[in-house]
Order: C-alpha cells, then sequence, then structure tokens
C-alpha cells in the first residue's frame, strides 16, 4: 500500500511538472492539488494514467491502426470506466461532465461517455464534422439515452459508439435505437432511414447543456 502512494505521488508530480509542456490533459495546478487533496487518489492517478498511455498510443501507430480500430478502442477504453444507471438523471437536467472531470469521478451517465469519447477522437485526428452526439430512445426503457455518431461521409450510416455497447456497429445494426436528434459544434440534424435527413435547431428549454459545456471546455482548455 505504502509503495502504491509513493508510485502515485511521483506520477502526480509529474502530471504537474507537465502542466506547461503539453500536457495531455491540461491539467492545472487547481487540478493537481485536487487530486493531491482527494481520498481517491490512486484511483484517479491509474485513471489519468492508463487514459495518456491510451492516447499516445493512438498517436503513435495511427498510421497502423485504422480508423476503425481507433473508434473501436476509443469505445473501450471508456466503456471500462464504471456506468451509473441512466434512468438515475436525465439528459436534460443532469450535469454534462467534461473528459477531465469524467476521469477524476471515475463513472458517470451515458451523456459522460459519449461527451469523453467525441473529443478524444477530436484530439487523435478525426473530422469533429464527422462526430455528432445522438440523443436516442432505447427499447424498453423511459429515459433518453445518448450515444456518439461517427458519420465516414455525409451519406453513410453512422457508427454508433455506446456506453451499452462494447461493439462499434452501424446504426442498421442497433434495432433497439431510435434517433432523436443529433448534434455537434457546429450543426444539429434530424435523421431519416439512418442517415442525416435535415438541419434543425434544437430547444434547449432554456438550459443548454451542450452549449455550457464548450464554453466550460475551451475557456479551461479542458
Amino acid at each position: 500500500m505504502k509503495s502504491i502512494l509513493i508510485s502515485s505521488i511521483i506520477f502526480v508530480n509529474l502530471l504537474y511538472s507537465n502542466v506547461q509542456n503539453n500536457n495531455i490533459l491540461n491539467l492545472t495546478p487547481k487540478d493537481i492539488k485536487f487530486i493531491k487533496a482527494s481520498p481517491k487518489k490512486g484511483e484517479i492517478v491509474k485513471r489519468l494514467k492508463s487514459y495518456k498511455e491510451f492516447k499516445e498510443d493512438i498517436l503513435k501507430n495511427k498510421d497502423q491502426y485504422s480508423p476503425y480500430k481507433q473508434l473501436s478502442r476509443t469505445n473501450s477504453f471508456f466503456n471500462n470506466i464504471l456506468s451509473k444507471n441512466d434512468e438515475e438523471s436525465d439528459i436534460g437536467d443532469d450535469h454534462w461532465a467534461t473528459r477531465k472531470e469524467f476521469l477524476f469521478k471515475g463513472y458517470g451517465d451515458c451523456e459522460d461517455y459519449a461527451i469523453s469519447k467525441y473529443f478524444t477522437l477530436k484530439d487523435i485526428g478525426f473530422d469533429p464534422k464527422k462526430l455528432y452526439m445522438m440523443v436516442v430512445q432505447v427499447k424498453g426503457r423511459l429515459t433518453y439515452h445518448m450515444v456518439l455518431g461517427y458519420f465516414p461521409t455525409k451519406d453513410s450510416t453512422p457508427l454508433i459508439l455506446d456506453n451499452l455497447s462494447f461493439k462499434v456497429v452501424p446504426l442498421d445494426k442497433r434495432k433497439d435505437l431510435e434517433v432523436l436528434y443529433i448534434f455537434n459544434e457546429y450543426s444539429d440534424y434530424l435523421m431519416k432511414n439512418n442517415k442525416l435527413f435535415k438541419r434543425t435547431k434544437i430547444n434547449w428549454q432554456g438550459n443548454n447543456k451542450w452549449k455550457k459545456l464548450l464554453y466550460r471546455i475551451y475557456k479551461n482548455k479542458e
């Protein structure tokens, strides 16, 4: 136990020393202080270390890893983080976590998984205009669910990254999902026959969680 604690402290200090040197999560002095004070410091450090290694491996081997493999690895990495029951919260009401907050907590709702996957794929070189947050209804569930969709082209059926499944498959293979609407940093869309149909404007009912999330991310460079 003592050796694990020492290793955690050393790793946190190394992370701190890299804050101003292209740190992979842009950890701030405030973040480091939070980690050091956390009773779950060892768990946080382990997740950050795993994320750092995962992301560096993808970037190092992009020429060897197909886009599908990069999608699958990203989906699997985050799906190994503990999920909360989607019915504990509603997509419109709960807190949408940044990738950093999600890794710090070590658990989250469906939107936290989708958000973290979106920004990770963006970081490793995927075109964000081809990545969409997708609000869906899952057959047999009363609440809404969120997944991430990757559209290789505008006319293609998206590949689905879902915290409920470790397999990345085309939307037409997910008969359990009914898409309500999709959005990213650039546009909102409705879908028809598993493809982009027409632009829309989402009614956030006075509480645009997505806009607030983007503001926090870009303000804090997360």
